[in-house]
């Protein structure tokens, strides 16, 4: 669901030390480049703190229906 802002704006995933600082991160981009974040605590193979912001309309109308496929994920939502 959402599609990866540019890699220039934190598409890809990216290191961020605590699950505020990721929302920080979505918050400071706005709707133009992140509707939605995840964090993923800790070290889980591949990832280690990393941070995953998202983009698209489609994620602030379903944010209810949301799907938690990692029950360590962190997630949130900037709709305005």
């Amino acid at each position: 669901m959402g599609l990866d802002p540019p890699p220039a704006f934190g598409g890809g995933g990216f290191y961020a030390p605590t699950p505020e600082a990721c929302e920080t991160e979505c918050y400071t981009r706005r709707v133009q480049f992140c509707n939605a974040w995840t964090f993923i605590p800790g070290k889980d193979g591949d990832y280690d703190n990393q941070c995953w912001l998202k983009i698209g309309a489609d994620l602030c109308a379903n944010k209810g229906q949301a799907l938690k496929r990692n029950s360590r994920a962190i997630s949130g939502f900037s709709c305005q």
